[in-house]
């Protein structure tokens, strides 16, 4: 339900009114100030004298956020490597290895926000070994990112990286008050009407939460998204059924939970809305992966979806199913050796010939629209 005290509509687009959203107050009782520094940009502030306490740090962002991808890839980012710290909403931040993902969170912040890099703070953690040429290495990410030198922390050593990891974040109590007032107004409730918008998501998630693997013989395997804790998963796996891609169960191991997608028909799924796209590296793998498919491989339950589905017509055999659904001989007649366990199909030999058939089994689960989740367990 939209709530229309904080959105507003122009030119046919929908806006979130920041003024709105915002409390009267911090928990301290401190009271929230805002006023108009520029064209559609607010200052957000405390008023130091109303109450005890800390002051939070002073704000400037854009008053009226557009309800856009954007905004969903921006969200996804965070969800996946948002700086992680005690007090999590008090940042809004990113930590990667990659500078053209550390690139897009900063483009993102500032189309959402209005937030240029030079507001970002920057810190480096690198090996002792990369610390000898730790001025360089600040050079050459300033000039990437856009990001003053005077704005850089001392780096920061850890032996066990084995490349430079960059954090950058902007500070104020009051992101508190902004990204939740989004989260649980906006995100939450738009993501799942909106396919697109559960695209974005998924593309920040994607880009620095999965793993893609490739397998020697150069075929796309499986596409892992870590993700501890059983709320995250559920909130992942929705995302994907929204976009009609069917994840895998749950990884449940220590230290590699997360959810795992394969299946060429998953993958395609993938491609089109473009969800590898933000990270170079995952991408190309993905793309080189994709290329490695030389027929359809079912994903698991498909196949017998399908087969049962096609047999409505008439008997058929094992090669007339290989060439209608485009895929090997040697997936059919495993997929039919399954059916027959199930008890839903048998063959009928005419001369030489095997034909697959439904039997009244096979035809009663159609009849009750068997779903895919039932035909997996085999």
């Amino acid at each position: 339900m939209e709530n229309k005290d904080f959105i507003v509509e122009k030119d046919g687009n929908k806006f979130v009114d920041v003024v709105k959203l915002l409390p009267d107050s911090l928990p301290s009782g401190k009271k929230i100030l805002w006023r108009e520094v520029a064209q559609e940009r607010i200052e957000i502030s405390v008023d130091k004298s109303s109450a005890k306490g800390g002051n939070a740090k002073t704000l400037k962002i854009k008053r009226f956020i557009e309800i856009n991808e954007d905004l969903f890839k921006l969200f996804g980012l965070r969800f996946g490597d948002g700086i992680k710290k005690q007090a999590e909403e008090n940042t809004l931040g990113f930590s990667n290895t990659n500078l053209n993902l550390i690139k897009e969170f900063l483009r993102v912040s500032e189309t959402v926000f209005s937030i240029r890099s030079t507001q970002f703070k920057c810190a480096i953690q690198m090996t002792s070994d990369l610390a000898k040429n730790q001025n360089q290495i600040k050079e050459t990410i300033s000039k990437e990112l856009s990001v003053p030198l005077e704005n850089f922390w001392s780096p920061r050593i850890n032996e066990k990286r084995n490349t430079v990891g960059i954090d950058v974040r902007n500070d104020s109590r009051l992101w508190d008050f902004v990204l939740n007032g989004l989260i649980n107004n906006i995100i939450m409730k738009f993501v799942f009407e909106n396919k697109p918008f559960a695209a974005g998501v998924l593309q920040g998630i994607i880009a620095s939460e999965a793993n893609v693997f490739v397998r020697k013989e150069g075929r796309l395997s499986d596409i892992m998204i870590a993700a501890k804790g059983e709320d995250k998963r559920n909130f992942i796996r929705q995302l994907l059924l929204s976009l009609d891609i069917q994840p895998n169960k749950d990884k449940t191991i220590p230290d590699n939970e997360g959810v795992c997608v394969n299946g060429l028909s998953n993958f395609v799924k993938m491609k089109e809305w473009d969800l590898v796209a933000l990270h170079p590296n995952k991408l190309a793998d993905f793309e080189r992966g994709l290329k490695g498919f030389k027929k359809e491989e079912f994903r698991k339950g498909e196949g017998k979806l399908l087969i049962l589905q096609s047999l409505q017509e008439r008997p058929k055999r094992a090669f007339e199913l290989s060439k209608e659904l485009n895929r090997t001989q040697k997936s059919i007649n495993w997929t039919m050796n399954k059916l027959e366990k199930r008890k839903l199909v048998e063959n009928l030999r005419i001369s030489k010939n095997i034909f697959w058939k439904l039997n009244d089994k096979g035809l009663d689960s159609l009849s009750n629209n068997i779903t895919l989740e039932e035909l997996r367990n085999n």
